[in-house]
């Protein structure tokens, strides 16, 4: 597809799925002012107008997210867990999620997310081959190294979540920290 083309069809599709999340976060909300209310707040907040002028992913995962939500309440289970899944997919973060259904025992939204990322990575993995894969891996252990991660001040998601998994591994950050340190 051509590159002006794929740019816009590309934000055009981010643009519909953000619409679609919106309005089923507010559309429980009564009176009607109120659900217009919140619908334009939530379009004029800078991080969401950030991300869709960027081009950025976060309005599937805003959607996905949304549907693992409503249908987790609804108990609808495997939907919620394959919407966790397809979210995970994209961006590491939404896995958290999965920390409040193992908590709650909700079984089936763990398993059916986990289904759903391992067919995504085997997906992946057969229309792309093992080659990108295998780098992907390689590039994430090099970036999540030491260099990265032995700042102890950095509270980000993906810093804590790197941390918690190195640690787990039996990595030891005070030598990390002692060895970086400047003299």
């Amino acid at each position: 597809m051509p590159r002006i083309e794929a740019f816009w069809l590309w934000h055009g599709i981010n643009l519909c799925l953000l619409l679609i999340a919106v309005w089923m976060l507010v559309a429980d909300l009564h009176p009607p002012q109120k659900r217009i209310a919140f619908a334009c707040a939530a379009l004029l907040y800078g991080p969401v107008t950030d991300a869709l002028f960027w081009g950025q992913v976060e309005p599937f995962l805003l959607l996905m997210l949304v549907i693992a939500l409503r249908k987790s309440a609804a108990r609808r289970d495997i939907a919620s867990g394959i919407a966790v899944g397809l979210a995970a997919l994209c961006k590491i973060y939404p896995i958290v999620l999965l920390g409040y259904f193992l908590f709650s025992r909700r079984w089936t939204v763990v398993a059916s997310a986990g289904l759903t990322i391992l067919v995504g990575i085997l997906l992946s993995i057969a229309a792309f081959g093992r080659e990108p894969s295998v780098d992907f891996l390689h590039q994430i252990s090099m970036t999540a190294g030491d260099k990265l991660w032995s700042n102890t001040l950095n509270a980000s998601l993906g810093a804590i979540v790197a941390k918690s998994l190195w640690l787990l591994a039996g990595h030891d950050y005070g030598l990390a920290m002692k060895l970086t340190r400047p003299r």
